[in-house]
């Protein structure tokens, strides 16, 4: 028997639409990390068993990729990417590890908490 841990061989991909077709952008786009879950856990990560003979690797492409807790007062939320869209910003995946990690952010839910932190409210009517 060996030794490997689940994570080792297998990963979650975060293909980029459309992207992730071409072989050399998707070097550039897309992305992946160590999972944890398969179909029926709670991290639900089910692996592509069938692409296995070929890449040694237990690739999903679909998982629990946004968590959010509202409460009514208070709000927590992450996400498996970033926030960003643009490859070239650092907010292109730096949430990944504290997804993984079950680490929430805080989301602010009233307009005076923004005001106090200095955020920008835009107002819409």
């Amino acid at each position: 028997m060996t030794d490997k841990k689940w994570g080792a061989i297998h990963h979650q991909l975060y293909p980029h639409v459309p992207f992730s077709s071409n072989s050399f952008l998707a070097l550039i786009f897309e992305r992946s990390s160590s999972s944890g879950g398969s179909r029926n856990t709670v991290n639900v990560a089910p692996p592509f068993y069938y692409e296995y003979a070929e890449t040694k690797r237990l690739d999903s492409k679909h998982s629990a990729n946004f968590k959010m807790i509202l409460d009514g007062q208070n709000g927590y939320y992450s996400t498996d990417t970033g926030v960003s869209g643009n490859v070239l910003s650092k907010h292109y995946f730096d949430m990944n590890e504290r997804h993984l990690a079950g680490d929430l952010l805080p989301i602010l839910l009233n307009r005076e908490e923004h005001i106090r932190l200095g955020n920008s409210v835009l107002e819409l009517f």
